[in-house]
């Protein structure tokens, strides 16, 4: 696993993404808002499915022998 300065880009993708906003005369409430939807619907919301995909697939597995 590599160790970046910033995980997963949080707070540089924000800053970037907000200032780019602005620089296009979003205002800033605005701005932030949709960078954090961004954000959540991209990167958060797909856990989800993925969390309680996990979840099936080891429950289902463990009555399974393994050989």
């Amino acid at each position: 696993m590599t160790l970046g300065p910033v995980p997963l880009g949080l707070g540089a993708f924000e800053g970037a993404s907000t200032a780019m906003l602005r620089l296009l005369g979003t205002p800033l409430e605005p701005a932030l808002a949709a960078t954090l939807l961004l954000r959540g619907f991209t990167l958060w919301l797909p856990l989800i499915p993925g969390l309680l995909v996990t979840r099936r697939m080891s429950k289902w597995g463990r009555g399974q022998d393994c050989s």
